[in-house]
């Protein structure tokens, strides 16, 4: 009986085997003679935007949000032990998004 890691290996391989075989047909076919419809579905309708749409001015996605007018005083608040603020301190600083702030603004 096969290991776990063989069977997980024979799975993985698999795909690869798949594509180099379509991979193959493909380059040793002349691309006009593929179907190109063998990649459209009848199933799915392609929903077109009427013309009075696509004259409209469209508005942004983003809000701009005003911090004047925030009361920091109402957001909660709850304390942490040590443990949780050193966990949550070291994936701040390892997020992509945070990770160059200054410790004061961590």
């Amino acid at each position: 009986m096969p290991k776990k890691d063989d069977q997980q290996q024979e799975v993985q391989e698999q795909p690869n085997e798949v594509f180099l075989k379509c991979l193959e047909e493909v380059v040793h076919k002349k691309v006009s003679s593929i179907n190109p419809q063998i990649f459209r579905t009848n199933s799915i309708t392609q929903k077109v935007p009427s013309a009075a749409y696509l004259n409209e001015k469209r508005s942004s996605v983003f809000q701009k949000v005003d911090l004047k007018g925030m009361d920091f005083n109402k957001i909660p608040n709850y304390p942490k032990p040590p443990e949780q603020l050193a966990e949550i301190v070291r994936l701040l600083k390892n997020s992509f998004l945070t990770k160059k702030l200054a410790d004061e603004d961590v």
